[in-house]
């Protein structure tokens, strides 16, 4: 094995020995400088949020207007279409001492958060695939 080893060095200081040693021309630096300029200024990419400004007018909208409709018609402890639901209530029993009974506000608050995520993962995924493919 280092008999070989030998012999390809041996090879590679003999074919080293013929070449001449390049160098670059005189203003090679301003040149790869120059190359580079012009890619920094051509790739340039703008800001663009997520959200625009439209969308998030849009969201403000919206949450005012469901703030109104409770503050104007929240007489009632229950409203209809959440009647209708049918939620059921959760209980969790870690010990026999410790029992938990979630509330049905925390649970219309998990099952809204859960379809939230499912939205904000679906159009965040459709975001960044548009991203890399272009």
């Amino acid at each position: 094995m280092e008999h070989d080893n030998k012999k390809l060095e041996g090879m590679l200081e003999c074919l080293m020995r013929d070449e001449a040693l390049e160098s670059p021309s005189t203003d090679f630096t301003t040149k790869v400088m120059e190359q580079v300029y012009i890619l920094e200024t051509t790739s340039v990419t703008t800001y663009r949020p997520l959200i625009s400004k439209r969308a998030w007018l849009m969201i403000l909208l919206v949450f005012t207007s469901v703030v109104i409709y409770v503050m104007f018609n929240g007489s009632s402890t229950e409203s209809q279409w959440l009647a209708n639901l049918e939620v059921p209530n959760f209980e969790l029993n870690l010990f026999e001492s410790l029992k938990f009974q979630f509330s049905k506000t925390l649970s219309y608050a998990v099952i809204f958060l859960a379809i939230m995520a499912g939205i904000q993962m679906t159009v965040l995924k459709l975001y960044f695939d548009r991203r890399l493919s272009l």
